[in-house]
């Protein structure tokens, strides 16, 4: 278990800095990512983005011995320099591999729906998924309502994959469809919408 910190080293200005060339450490020491050409806008989760993580593992990045919580922080803010040396420990993936660490949700016609969420707590044993910006969120409701995507706590969904016959795998997996919300529909992914096209 490592200790976790909610201060954040103060750092440059963000406008101070061009870029910054991020390199991760093993716990030995030995380096094992040098990551160049970082903007300092670029978040700790856009970083692990970056990461190719062994099966079953998800990456854990400590800043002087206290692991960083937040996916949100961006890395200007942790660097004192150009440079930013951080140590990375996989450790167990909490979940199974097919419940991804992020989800990308993009052209919901309720503009609340769209943005990163993040995994959260267990809800009828798959992860919730909570976008910290709007306050939304997805959860899932079982084989007949299948996934579906709130802003706002209701008695009806926005948005919900009804009874796919793939809506029991990740909400990455299945196609979404409107409810209550305004057309259309939003596309979930694992990577934001670019990439998921590019790759």
């Amino acid at each position: 278990h490592f200790g976790s910190s909610t201060e954040q080293s103060a750092g440059l200005p963000i406008t101070a800095l061009a870029m910054v060339v991020v390199t991760l450490h093993g716990m030995s020491g030995d380096v094992v990512y040098n990551l160049d050409n970082q903007a300092p806008e670029t978040t700790l989760g856009e970083l692990m983005d970056q990461l190719e993580a062994p099966e079953g593992r998800e990456a854990v990045l400590l800043l002087h011995e206290q692991r960083l919580e937040d996916d949100d922080v961006i890395i200007g803010s942790l660097a004192k320099s150009e440079a930013l040396e951080l140590v990375l420990v996989w450790q167990e993936e909490q979940w199974p591999e097919q419940w991804p660490r992020r989800l990308y949700v993009s052209g919901a016609g309720l503009e609340q729906c769209n943005g990163v969420y993040r995994r959260a707590e267990e809800k009828r044993g798959r992860p919730q998924y909570r976008n910290n910006n709007t306050g939304a969120w997805i959860e899932w409701w079982g084989n007949t309502c299948g996934w579906e995507i709130y802003h706002e706590p209701s008695d009806s969904c926005d948005y919900w994959t009804a009874d796919c016959p793939f809506c029991c795998r990740s909400p990455a997996d299945s196609p979404f469809c409107c409810r209550s919300a305004p057309e259309p529909a939003p596309t979930v992914s694992r990577k934001p919408l670019v990439q998921a096209a590019a790759s």
